[in-house]
């Protein structure tokens, strides 16, 4: 009778189990450890961010509208209606030189700001790009880092700043808050079944 003897080898991890408590923050604000599995380096970098779910809370404002709470600023609620004025005037600073960085502007200057949320800005052209492909992108940027829906963010105006035949500055009016046909329509929609309610109590 024979016999097989088979021998199975274990291979421990050649690296120290365990790492030093230092951690790396990537670049979309978030961190990594190392990893003792892989030589105590730093483990990737994912480069996405976590999803931010915020609670379903809304805030009341003076003029009887609500906000939301907003996933992309921590959930912090959106500024309410007379909260825009107030935060752009503090904030002028700011405004211009983050609008200022976006492809395609030289830079972006608050020329007035209304307490009816008209904010007039100019803005100068680094590229031949035309305007109208710009707006749209002003208009986001803007809403973002003021803290609003890009809904609440109108484009009312723009026009050239001078004379020139091929201008390079122009004259942008954004409004904020200024309600669209749609909005109107929804909340005569609205206010006309909480009559009839109302009634049928």
């Amino acid at each position: 009778m024979d016999y097989k003897i088979s021998l199975a080898l274990i291979a421990w991890p050649s690296a120290n189990l365990f790492c030093d408590a230092s951690v790396q923050e990537c670049g979309d604000g978030t961190y990594v450890s190392r990893n003792p599995l892989n030589d105590c380096k730093y483990d990737e970098c994912s480069g996405e961010p976590e999803p931010v779910f915020c609670t379903q809370e809304a805030k009341i404002c003076d003029d009887g509208s609500a906000v939301g709470r907003d996933s992309t600023r921590g959930c912090a609620f959106e500024l309410c209606p007379e909260e825009v004025f107030p935060w752009i005037s503090y904030h002028q600073d700011e405004i211009e030189k983050a609008l200022g960085s976006i492809a395609g502007f030289a830079s972006v200057s608050i020329v007035e700001a209304h307490e009816n949320d008209d904010i007039t800005l100019r803005v100068v052209l680094s590229s031949s790009d035309r305007i109208e492909s710009l707006l749209d992108t002003l208009k986001e940027e803007f809403a973002n880092f003021i803290g609003v829906r890009p809904s609440r963010v109108v484009v009312s105006h723009f026009a050239a700043d001078g004379a020139k035949k091929r201008q390079s500055a122009w004259l942008v009016t954004l409004s904020v808050d200024e309600y669209s046909a749609a909005t109107l329509v929804s909340y005569s929609v609205l206010t006309f079944f909480m009559v009839v309610g109302w009634m049928w109590i």
